[in-house]
């Protein structure tokens, strides 16, 4: 038996119309920033536990990859839960930059829409907010190095 290494391409080619690249992250990224208050520890808290969630569901995202059909049929929930929470921790730093009015139209562009009371179901698209998170991870790990 063989087995696939995955590579960037591959996802790029895989999901042509529901990827999100590296630099559409980087983008993505560079606009929360720009509206966020740095100096502010609401602020920080907030992205922080964007973080924390994104971390989470990662981790839960990569096991995926090695996990069996009945494994990952068994952490299906537990996967979704993950994910609903870092579409919600996502969307707090949303709205504490509405709140704050801020330019928060970066948010649009994975269809969050803060007027919906229940983001986490709310017509948006998931796959791109999950790699949006794996990005972040992927951001932190390397940033990790720097400490």
């Amino acid at each position: 038996m063989t087995f696939r290494i995955p590579t960037y391409q591959d996802y790029l080619t895989a999901t042509p119309n529901d990827h999100i690249t590296f630099e559409e992250c980087g983008a993505l990224l560079d606009e929360i920033i720009a509206a966020m208050d740095l100096t502010d520890d609401f602020y920080q808290e907030t992205w922080e536990t964007f973080v924390h969630t994104a971390t989470s569901y990662t981790r839960i995202r990569a096991d995926f990859a090695l996990m069996t059909i009945v494994e990952s049929s068994e952490e299906g929930t537990k996967r979704t839960a993950a994910h609903n929470s870092v579409i919600s921790a996502l969307a707090a730093v949303a709205k504490l930059q509405a709140q704050d009015g801020r330019d928060y139209s970066w948010a649009a562009k994975l269809n969050i829409d803060l007027t919906n009371p229940d983001v986490a179901k709310a017509k948006l698209n998931r796959r791109r907010i999950g790699d949006f998170a794996n990005y972040i991870t992927y951001v932190t790990a390397l940033d990790s190095r720097l400490v």
